[in-house]
């Protein structure tokens, strides 16, 4: 099976699964498992940037994003010092990130 045909193949409800695994944690091998789809189709599908399999797994991971800050936020206000340090060991990640985008453009 080709990544088209998959594609074909593929209702709004897989597409829907796709991005509530994803949001639980679940990488592109254990979803085509879980959904009973062909892996080397899948992982085609997967690996084209602007396909509607791609989008709801990056939404997944962005719903699972959303809960992790979310719950950060409220440790934060709780004070807790774990949260705190969480949330400075991030914000250097982003500078670094920043700097290696300014100096390399990667």
């Amino acid at each position: 099976m080709t990544g088209g045909e998959l594609q074909e193949r593929l209702l709004q409800d897989d597409y829907d699964m796709v991005r509530e695994l994803a949001g639980m944690n679940y990488g592109p091998h254990n979803i085509a498992r879980k959904l009973d789809i062909d892996k080397a189709a899948f992982l085609r599908l997967w690996r084209v940037k602007d396909s509607q399999l791609r989008e709801a797994y990056r939404n997944g991971l962005q719903d699972l994003q959303d809960m992790k800050d979310e719950a950060l936020i409220l440790k934060l206000q709780e004070g807790s010092t774990r949260a705190i340090e969480i949330v400075e060991k991030n914000e250097e990640a982003k500078k670094f990130e920043a700097i290696k985008q300014d100096v390399f453009g990667i």
